[in-house]
């Protein structure tokens, strides 16, 4: 992905290793792949690593809540286009919506992932630094998802 370029797109082509002896993707690959695509969001959108965050902020984004609809099974050697944007920013939450799509436009899976703004020090809640929940809803603006 072009830095500012919206909605974000993190590319992921899936290995052999990623799926049964069919050919088929084992399941919990997929989370992965929406886990991984969030990740690389963070510098791209915020301009911070969940690294940084943990070291200059004390602060952790864990996931709090999964869902994924699985519209078609990737196969080997297939190039995804992991597309993230974000559906709601609570006072300590995230919400992103993350598909997988291939070259030709054709959805191959949907999810729904919640992240809570973590204190690390105690595991509670937090609220959304200001700085942060700015550049969320530029990036949300953006996308004319807000």
């Amino acid at each position: 992905m072009e830095t500012g370029q919206t909605p974000f797109i993190h590319r992921h082509v899936i290995g052999w290793g990623e799926c049964d002896p069919a050919g088929i993707i084992y399941t919990p690959r997929v989370i992965d792949f929406v886990v991984e695509a969030i990740e690389a969001w963070y510098p791209a959108a915020l301009g911070i690593t969940w690294t940084e965050m943990r070291q200059s902020r004390n602060t952790g984004v864990p996931m709090v809540r999964a869902k994924c609809d699985f519209i078609k099974a990737p196969v080997p050697d297939l190039e995804l286009f992991v597309e993230v944007r974000v559906a709601a920013i609570g006072r300590s939450s995230i919400t992103f919506t993350v598909t997988g799509r291939d070259g030709a436009g054709d959805d191959y899976f949907r999810a729904r992932m919640v992240s809570c703004y973590t204190d690390l020090t105690d595991v509670s809640a937090k609220e959304i630094d200001s700085d942060l929940r700015e550049r969320m809803v530029a990036y949300q603006t953006s996308c004319n998802d807000s």
